[in-house]
């Protein structure tokens, strides 16, 4: 357990100096519901060694890929540290134990060059000069390792759940004889299955997503429609972009929960973005 904490300490440790901004925006927002500096500084703490943080990747998403390779990665050290304990010889790992160290290596590796972003990087720019996404860091939650894309993925259940399985099974049966620690051939097939299916899930977008880059592209095109001057005075074209933007709100609503900015983005007017740019806004 002091090995598999050990590990725990330094990964929490270095995702906290990259994560310094998500730090402080914690700070701030428990001391604006209250807290001293010392309980929000524990807290803090706390929220260090959380898997969702520890797990997050650039955009402040808990990774489902990432949590397994830190699952199985304490909980193999642990186990082979208390062999190593017990018996003063370096233990033999057996093809079970490296199995699941490979597929969850494999699966979080697949994952991140497969994955298909969200928004195009025209859509992002546009969306992010409404006012429509919240500018405050990310958090990350332990939901996001069952949900993504404003849907729950029962692909991240699946993986999820046999992950979880597979590494209680490690912890009392390997800890005793790691050596010949077996997992059944149909768990190892369902494991990898699932990680298979995980990563294709990853590489093909959602329909919500579909959905969310065509709404922001029809909206983009009504605002380029009414700014232009034949239509500037034209109440069809009006109502054109006032009804696309109507319905994509509920879309980001869906997609960006908490983030949405459901305030600014209603006010937003064709074209007001321009005066934020270059910092005139």
């Amino acid at each position: 357990m002091l090995s598999a904490l050990f590990i725990v300490t330094i990964l929490a440790f270095a995702m906290a100096h990259t994560s310094r901004r998500q730090l402080l925006y914690l700070y701030r927002r428990y001391r604006s519901k209250g807290y001293n500096r010392i309980s929000a500084r524990i807290l803090l703490l706390v929220r260090r060694f959380s898997p969702a943080f520890v797990s997050q990747d650039a955009f402040g998403v808990a990774s489902l890929g990432r949590f397994q390779v830190l699952l199985f990665t304490t909980c193999i050290i642990g186990v082979y540290a208390y062999a190593y304990a017990m018996t003063s010889d370096l233990p033999i790992m057996s093809n079970s134990v490296l199995a699941l160290l490979g597929i969850s290596l494999a699966g979080s590796s697949l994952a991140r060059f497969t994955e298909a972003p969200i928004l195009t990087t025209a859509n992002r720019i546009w969306l992010m000069s409404t006012g429509a996404i919240e500018r405050s860091p990310r958090l990350p939650h332990w939901y996001d390792f069952l949900a993504g894309e404003g849907e729950v993925d029962v692909t991240r259940v699946q993986a999820l759940a046999f992950s979880i399985f597979s590494a209680i099974a490690l912890v009392i049966t390997g800890a005793s004889d790691l050596a010949h620690f077996s997992i059944p051939e149909q768990v190892n097939y369902l494991l990898g299955l699932s990680q298979t299916i995980y990563v294709a899930g990853k590489a093909v977008p959602k329909e919500s997503v579909k959905r969310l880059n065509g709404e922001i592209q029809t909206t983009r095109n009504a605002e380029t429609a009414l700014l232009s001057e034949a239509s500037r005075e034209n109440p069809a074209a009006r109502t054109t972009f006032y009804s696309a933007k109507v319905a994509l709100s509920a879309t980001l609503a869906d997609v960006f929960g908490e983030r949405f900015n459901a305030r600014g983005f209603t006010a937003y007017e064709p074209g007001s973005r321009l005066h934020t740019e270059g910092g005139r806004g």
